[in-house]
């Protein structure tokens, strides 16, 4: 949804003042990036211990703290360090990190460069977006001349002293769906790469 929005409201943005004609086809290639990114992470396995696999996900040592040397009750193997048994996939995880809801899928030892690769595209993305979305808007700020426009109250019809506050509100009612999506970008930007 958010794509077909960006898609409809802000390539028609494009170019501009401060973003030529090429960030078209570069944000095209930053959404393949994006949807790739998520698909590997959402079908990649996290590294299920099984009786088979046991030998190749044995590299940490029991520590008699955290970690003891134990046979797991659900699934009858015994329980490696840093392992845990995940109901989603109804198997011990090496090295499990945690659910990952967004890709619907368990993060662990053999998919966790693939949750990354996920997290660092889309932080990209987004860092890209804002960016993209902020400079359209100031290009038709500065191509509007908007700093030196003259603004009239609707009701009592007096001229408004032109301020940052000002022009906000006229580019949010003129480009309300780019101000929304400039916002959720920076938001978003800002929460991932924390």
């Amino acid at each position: 949804i958010g794509w077909g929005l960006l898609m409809a409201y802000c390539y028609p943005l494009l170019p501009n003042l401060y973003m030529d004609q090429y960030h078209q086809n570069s944000g095209i290639l930053v959404f393949v990036t994006c949807i790739s990114s998520w698909w590997i992470a959402c079908k990649s396995t996290p590294g299920i211990i099984t009786k088979e696999t046991i030998v190749r996900f044995d590299n940490y040592p029991y520590d008699d703290l955290l970690y003891t040397n134990v046979i797991c009750p659900t699934v009858g193997i015994r329980k490696l360090p840093r392992s845990k048994y995940d109901r989603n996939t109804k198997g011990h995880v090496a090295r499990f990190d945690h659910y990952c809801g967004w890709l619907g899928n368990t993060v662990g030892e053999e998919n966790y460069r693939w949750f990354l690769c996920f997290l660092v595209c889309h932080v990209g993305m987004f860092g890209y977006g804002t960016v993209a979305l902020w400079l359209s808007l100031a290009s038709i700020v500065d191509e509007s001349d908007l700093w030196n426009a003259k603004f009239y109250n609707a009701k009592t019809r007096q001229v408004i002293h032109t301020n940052g506050t000002v022009v906000m509100k006229f580019i949010i009612n003129q480009q309300p769906m780019a101000a929304s999506l400039l916002l959720i970008c920076a938001v978003l930007a800002t929460t991932l790469s924390m």
